[in-house]
């Protein structure tokens, strides 16, 4: 099952420009990296597969080498159904457009060529969530025009959707699940340590993905 992960494909819509703005920190540059963490608590493991959204193909089969070894696979996405407007369509197909090559290799979009299966566990807020936390159906609208660093989008995007994956995880390991993937974008890496830490867990070992 496929979800539309928009909210991480962050986007600026200028002010004095009709074309979208990429934020510099969507943008792919050559020997970009994404992180695999392991983390452990006694016989605990709790695997971090950070991810672009937008890389080549090469860099996603990578990824889906990994995944496939994965019994529990928790995942993110927020799907729009049919509140996608004109505007976030427009954006997102520059965004698209914007990323045509890099290192001759084809960009892709993740959601495109990883295989979601239908045994992994979509683990994130919902559009009504999203809904409620910005007072607004057109909530997508402000992710996209706005800094990820901003308090009120980092908390959405990042903390809130963090805090309900790591809740889920405590629940399955409750439940005899003693290895766990957790696959998000990279930039959740970062935090998920942070609160598993406080867990218990440590880190046992990372790697890199180059895309």
């Amino acid at each position: 099952m496929k979800y539309a992960i928009i909210i991480l494909l962050f986007i600026v819509l200028g002010c004095s420009s009709t074309k979208p703005i990429i934020q510099e920190h969507v943008h792919i540059k050559k020997n970009d990296v994404t992180d695999v963490i392991t983390l452990k608590r006694g016989n605990q493991q709790i695997l971090l597969v950070g991810v672009k959204h937008v890389g080549s193909i090469k860099y996603y089969k990578q990824i889906q080498s990994i995944l496939d070894t994965c019994s529990t696979v928790l995942y993110e996405g927020i799907d729009l159904g049919d509140e996608k407007s004109v505007e976030y369509e427009e954006a997102s197909k520059t965004l698209k457009e914007s990323y045509e090559k890099i290192d001759d290799s084809t960009i892709v979009y993740q959601a495109d060529y990883i295989e979601y299966s239908d045994d992994w566990y979509l683990s994130d807020l919902n559009s009504d969530d999203m809904v409620a936390i910005f007072n607004s159906k057109s909530w997508y609208l402000d992710v996209m025009k706005n800094s990820l660093y901003d308090p009120k989008i980092y908390n959405a995007v990042i903390i809130l959707r963090n805090n309900k994956t790591v809740l889920y995880s405590i629940r399955l390991l409750g439940k005899h699940h003693n290895n766990i993937t957790i696959l998000y974008g990279n930039l959740h890496l970062k935090h998920f340590i942070e609160e598993f830490s406080k867990l218990g867990f440590v880190v046992a070992k990372e790697e890199e993905i180059t895309l």
